[in-house]
């Protein structure tokens, strides 16, 4: 996709996560902000279904934004969401989802100013496409169905079969 409507997504509750989100609208604000959070305790999230998945797919940097720190190797389901959607995952360094995915795969952020700083040198040059190419491309390669499958019915008969790809 050459046209995007957001440089930046987030879709979902505020949970301090709002904070974050709007530094980098300070930082950066002649950027397009797409950010989608539930407006009160027990409402309705802002944008769901095929809205979601729409805006998502029109956005070039999706944020994979942290509640507190990042224990290792935790992220929701919104990391597998956002690379298959082709977006450039913006992930905080504490998950340390580098490790599994490699390097090149996404954007690494301890803050809001270096989320900032990061994205506006990948969005001016055009090097997020690449990065998200690339984090895409390892997503598939390592949640593939196939693999996928193979790990569940190596669990279910408590063996070990494969090895993840590396």
């Amino acid at each position: 996709r050459d046209a995007h409507d957001h440089d930046f997504f987030f879709a979902g509750k505020p949970k301090g996560r709002d904070t974050l989100l709007s530094e980098l609208e300070n930082l950066l604000p002649d950027r397009n902000h797409g950010f989608y959070l539930r407006v009160a305790k027990g409402s309705k999230l802002a944008i769901g279904g095929v809205t979601y998945h729409r805006t998502l797919s029109q956005s070039k940097v999706a944020i994979n934004a942290a509640v507190d720190n990042s224990p290792y190797f935790y992220s929701s389901d919104r990391v597998a969401q956002y690379f298959s959607a082709g977006c450039l995952v913006a992930q905080p360094r504490g998950a340390q989802l580098e490790q599994l995915y490699g390097p090149d795969t996404m954007l690494l952020f301890s803050d809001a100013q270096e989320l900032a700083d990061q994205a506006e040198e990948l969005l001016t040059s055009g090097r997020w496409k690449d990065i998200a190419r690339h984090g895409q491309e390892r997503a598939l390669e390592l949640s593939s169905s196939e693999v996928i499958a193979r790990y569940m019915i190596d669990r279910c008969f408590d063996d070990q079969t494969f090895e993840w790809p590396d």
